[in-house]
């Protein structure tokens, strides 16, 4: 059985990744090496963009990116 999430540490999370700065959590609790697991899954999921693409980086369409790479 799955419970919801408390709207705070999801506040909490998608403010950090939208400002670019660290979090902390400090969890209490008997089974609170469970959570880390679904921690990381809903930073995983907030990320906005982690790896530009070839495109973003140098600015040339991808066919032209190729060609150069196997000339």
């Amino acid at each position: 059985m799955r419970k919801k999430v408390d709207d705070r540490i999801k506040t909490l999370i998608e403010n950090g990744v939208k400002t670019r700065h660290r979090s902390i959590f400090v969890i209490v609790g008997d089974k609170s090496r469970e959570q880390i697991v679904n921690l990381h899954y809903m930073l995983s999921k907030s990320v906005v963009k982690s790896r530009p693409t070839s495109q973003e980086k140098t600015g040339k369409p991808d066919e032209e990116v190729k060609a150069e790479w196997f000339t």
